[in-house]
């Protein structure tokens, strides 16, 4: 066993035996049914949701049980339990999991329940939130409750080895006048809606417009225009495509209602046949790459989400859900597309893989959860499907589905021939480095050596490139901790080789594939970008170009060497090169937001303000990365732009100053949107000794929204003055402004 396991599997084993009588053994209870009612807050500030959930539990033990423990979030406040319709004594307590994090446990002594016996509980409790977070929002612009908020009492949850309890759910939700609802399954007059499928209970509550387009109903923000609609449809043809392309795997997936929904907060989250989707995707002029593979797992998760169970369950419904994804967009946008996506996964992975754990065991209280079983999950799963052939492959996973659940064991039962593959995946961690050496010419031939210091063979592919920029390729298997070697037989000189040229393996690092090696890094976007920070524009855009020639659609150097232009100052090359990525298929958000920056830098070198403010608003409007919308507003102010500012928001941060300097922390308390950057508010109300805004430019996001680009002069009562530029985020609410975020702090 590595060092670099041993603190992780630390972790998983002590909430292993913390949960073992709830999983394993003793009284084992399953959800059957979720019925909720939940009354939001109906006032501005309110942050009190009043909840019943009635819950149908079956007792799946071998024995009959009198005890049941329910887990619900430790914000939530129980005021009354029932059994079958009678009042039921209960008791709290607090259930540690690891680090900080906590829920709450009501302990109810029942009658004695046989094995396979169903009773009814129901739970009245108030949920508070102080503060909104992605899982849970109570605004009056909008409010949401995920799984992951622990909102509702289940007797497992999401961290539990078997996984969460899926079950068919109702939910009835009585939001503010004027406010929509929206749950998975069907609609029901007043706010209801009846999920048949088994899924986790969640909703959403906004002011959104509808477009229904391909099957699909989308809830775009309001005012999206044409842009917003355009993005809306395509949006709706991908999650009806990609639902088409994963039921060829899995067969037909449940006939549930598709929605996709835009949020400010939880964009990413999918179940169910909804997916959760950030607004400022209705603001761009494409779809990114992240936005899509969203939706695609959306499409999978379908069927795999309430049918992966037990240990390794994320492996099922996180891994296979993006290798599917994967699959389908190189299929509907390319394959260039694809490896450039995998690529980004790769990259995720890397970043994680010195505290590797093994897939079966991984567990959702590790911090490296979702970059073990999502990406290297996709992994395994893709070289699986390469083992054993497609038609196999599909009839595998068939075969693992038909009983109704999906585990490791049906993984290990219906893909015999892998099982030296599939156990090297599921019970050990990454300890594979694949290494190609130096090319060694003699008498016409190359040697390159390769190395292969993981547990298992490989089958790879090897590349030499010649002189000429030739590709010639070599298939090579390389037993389990050893060496080998293949041989090219030309009369060019080779310059360079590569192992694992797909990169199908999970490897400690990535960057010794190549020989002569490129960067020390595993990341190529972060090799090229110490080139950047270091100035050396030319090696920059050498070493953009040779990563281009095999990743020909991976945007984020695409961007790195537009920038590397920029500082060579060939501003013909970088704008074209932004156009580039602006104009391919499925570019990252962060990418199109730098292309547009790129083109606003070379405009304004041109001497072309116009279009470099006409640039720089687009690059603020996408939202798609903290450093382009940083950079663009620094060129704004340095070209002269300036935008129309409303008086009202002058005024506001006149009060603002004034109560902040003044510790009056109700006063500032009552300028912020509730549950908005309470933290900040409550800190600067206590201790700011100066507080200066001074407000330079005002863009509008939507009808009620707008980003204020201030410059601050600030101290603290112990503290020395600074400045800056600061950026805030506000919303207009019953004719009010209100701060809802800090987008942008630079004050030093």
């Amino acid at each position: 066993m590595t060092t670099k396991l041993l603190a992780p599997l630390l972790i998983v084993l002590a909430f292993a035996v913390g949960t073992f009588a709830q999983t394993r053994g003793g009284a084992v209870w399953k959800v059957a049914k979720y019925d909720l009612d939940i009354v939001l807050p109906q006032t501005f500030d309110g942050r009190d949701a009043a909840i019943k959930a009635t819950l149908d539990v079956k007792n799946i033990s071998p024995s009959a049980a009198s005890t049941l423990t329910l887990r619900i979030s430790p914000f939530a406040k129980v005021s009354a339990v029932s059994v079958n319709g009678a009042g039921q004594d209960f008791s709290g307590g607090e259930e540690k999991l690891v680090g900080n994090r906590t829920l709450q446990r009501v302990v109810l002594r029942l009658p004695s329940v046989r094995a396979s016996g169903t009773v009814k509980v129901e739970v009245t409790y108030t949920l508070t939130l102080k503060d909104n977070g992605d899982a849970g929002v109570f605004s009056p612009v909008g409010s949401h409750l995920l799984p992951l908020s622990f909102w509702y009492p289940t007797p497992t949850n999401w961290y539990y080895s078997r996984g969460a309890d899926f079950a068919p759910f109702t939910v009835r939700v009585k939001a503010q006048a004027g406010m929509q609802v929206v749950s998975p399954g069907d609609e029901a007059p007043g706010g209801s809606f009846e999920t048949k499928s088994a899924s986790q209970p969640f909703f959403a509550v906004g002011d959104w417009e509808k477009l229904q387009a391909s099957g699909v109903s989308v809830l775009l923000p309001k005012a999206s225009g044409e842009v917003g609609k355009a993005r809306g449809a395509d949006l709706a043809a991908v999650f009806s495509e990609a639902k088409a392309f994963a039921e060829k795997f899995l067969g037909p997936g449940p006939n549930v209602p598709l929605k996709v929904v835009s949020v400010r907060r939880g964009a990413g989250f999918a179940d169910a046949g909804v997916a959760f989707v950030d607004e400022a995707v209705f603001r761009r002029p494409t779809l990114d790459a992240a936005t899509v593979q969203n939706v695609a797992e959306a499409a999978a998760k379908l069927t795999l989400s309430a049918k992966a169970r037990e240990d390794g369950f994320g492996v099922i419904s996180e891994g296979l859900s993006r290798f599917l994804a994967n699959q389908f967009i190189g299929e509907k946008f390319g394959q260039p597309v694809g490896d450039a996506v995998r690529a980004r996964q790769r990259a995720a992975y890397s970043a994680v893989v010195a505290r590797d754990v093994p897939l079966g065991i991984v567990s959702p209280l590790d911090d490296v959860y979702f970059g073990e079983v999502a990406n290297k999950g996709a992994m395994f799963w893709a070289l699986l499907d390469r083992a054993v052939g497609r038609t196999a492959f599909t009839k595998a996973i068939g075969d693992s589905l038909a009983d109704g659940t999906f585990t490791l064991d049906d993984v290990r039962s219906n893909f015999p021939t892998q099982k030296d593959l599939v156990s090297y995946f599921i019970e050990k961690p990454t300890e594979m480095n694949l290494l190609a050496g130096l090319p060694q010419t003699e008498q016409g031939e190359t040697k390159v050596a390769l190395r292969n210091s993981g547990a298992i063979d490989v089958t790879v592919n090897v590349r030499a490139i010649t002189a000429s920029g030739k590709a010639l390729d070599a298939p090579v298997t390389l037993k389990a901790t050893s060496f080998g070697e293949v041989t090219f037989k030309t009369p060019d000189k080779i310059v360079r080789t590569e192992i694992d040229t797909e990169k199908l393996y999970p490897q400690n690092t990535y960057f010794d594939d190549i020989a002569p090696k490129v960067f020390d890094e595993n990341d190529a976007v972060a090799g090229v970008k110490s080139l950047l920070d270091q100035k050396k524009f030319e090696q920059a855009v050498r070493a953009a170009k040779d990563i281009l020639r095999d990743l020909p659609a991976y945007d984020d150097v695409s961007i790195q060497l537009g920038r590397a232009y920029l500082g060579l100052a060939d501003i013909t090359n970088a704008d074209q090169q932004a156009n580039a990525v602006l104009a391919s298929k499925l570019p990252t958000a962060k990418s199109m937001a730098w292309a547009m920056e790129i083109r606003a830098e070379a405009a304004a070198k041109a001497g072309r303000n116009a279009d470099a403010l006409a640039f720089i608003e687009k690059t603020i409007n996408f939202d798609g990365d903290y450093g382009a919308s940083y950079a663009a507003r620094k060129l704004r102010s340095s070209v002269g732009g300036t935008t129309k500012i409303d008086p009202a928001i002058k005024d506001f941060f006149a009060r603002f100053d004034a109560a902040s300097v003044a510790h009056k922390k109700a006063e500032v308390g009552s300028m912020v949107l509730p549950g908005e950057i309470t933290r900040f508010a409550e800190n600067l109300s206590g201790s700011a000794a100066k507080w200066q805004t001074t407000v330079t430019q005002v863009d509008a996001v939507g009808e009620t929204e707008c980003l204020v680009e201030t410059q601050l002069a600030t101290q603290l009562l112990t503290g020395p003055e600074q400045a800056g530029l600061a950026v805030f985020r506000m919303i207009r609410t019953n004719g009010t402004w209100r701060l809802a975020g800090v987008e942008i702090f630079e004050v030093s």
